[in-house]
């Protein structure tokens, strides 16, 4: 079959910013509520990808399977759109949605859980070896690095979420938070299929949302990290200074002022 330009005019814009295997991954396509979803790494993207599926196997007799899984989601990935996939990406057809997070919070549940709790994970290992770094690793060493990389070596964990989701090609209709997860899911809901967004098995009996923890499986149950909190209780594992402050500040940029978070101040 032959590829049309465009599609592998797509595919050269995806390699010089991210990584394509990442890209199909982390796009999530539905034909049957018209929506494409792109999931940020670290940005409650577990939670979200349960209540899509959830909704997308409605009426079905269906059930999710394991959503970290690609394989096992009944949501598209962008390789499975052949020649249409430009449909996701402009006009009306489809409506464009995701997350985002603080670059601050985002980086220190990365070193938290999966670099210095998952040290047999694939992020970690990567890291290590993309950096040569072998023992234990301080916050400043991760930061010092990971900053130092262009966003196509980088791991999806940590790569800049304007890149990941290809902000400068891609017109979003919806941006959630997720400071404000259960608000945003809820506004999600809402915004994809109209009325009342609730599913059983993913909303609380109140209404709101279920939150699922931020776990991994190789991260001891008592590594110092709250679910769900602006300002996490790591100040014994993450040291902060204007060094660090100002590498943050400047390699995640546009995730500030796209997204409308305040800069880091020491």
């Amino acid at each position: 079959m032959k590829v049309s330009k465009r599609l592998t005019e797509l595919y050269k814009v995806v390699k010089k910013i991210t990584r394509v295997d990442d890209f199909e991954q982390q796009m999530n396509i539905s034909l049957r509520n018209k929506y494409v979803f792109f999931v940020p790494s670290k940005c409650a993207s577990s939670t979200i990808k349960t209540y899509l599926q959830h909704k997308e196997l409605e009426r079905t007799g269906l059930k999710v399977q394991d959503v970290d899984k690609k394989m096992c989601s009944p949501l598209l990935s962008p390789f499975q759109m052949g020649d249409e996939l430009h449909r996701c990406f402009s006009g009306s057809e489809f409506k464009r949605v995701t997350f985002a997070r603080h670059p601050l919070d985002r980086l220190i549940a990365n070193y938290v859980y999966k670099v210095v709790g998952a040290r047999r994970g694939h992020p970690a290992k990567q890291f290590r070896k993309q950096s040569g770094i072998q023992g234990d690793v301080s916050f400043k060493q991760f930061v010092r690095f990971i900053c130092s990389q262009k966003s196509s070596d980088m791991n999806a964990h940590w790569r800049p979420i304007t890149d990941t989701v290809l902000w400068d090609y891609i017109k979003y209709d919806f941006v959630g938070k997720v400071e404000t997860i259960k608000d945003s899911i809820t506004d999600l809901g809402r915004f994809l299929y109209g009325g009342n967004p609730w599913v059983e098995g993913v909303f609380d009996r109140d209404g709101s949302p279920l939150i699922i923890p931020d776990i991994d499986p190789y991260v001891p149950v008592n590594t110092p990290l709250k679910h769900n909190k602006t300002i996490l209780p790591v100040q014994e594992l993450v040291e902060m200074d204007s060094e660090i402050a100002d590498l943050i500040n400047h390699r995640y940029e546009r995730d500030f002022v796209n997204f409308g978070y305040d800069y880091i101040q020491v």
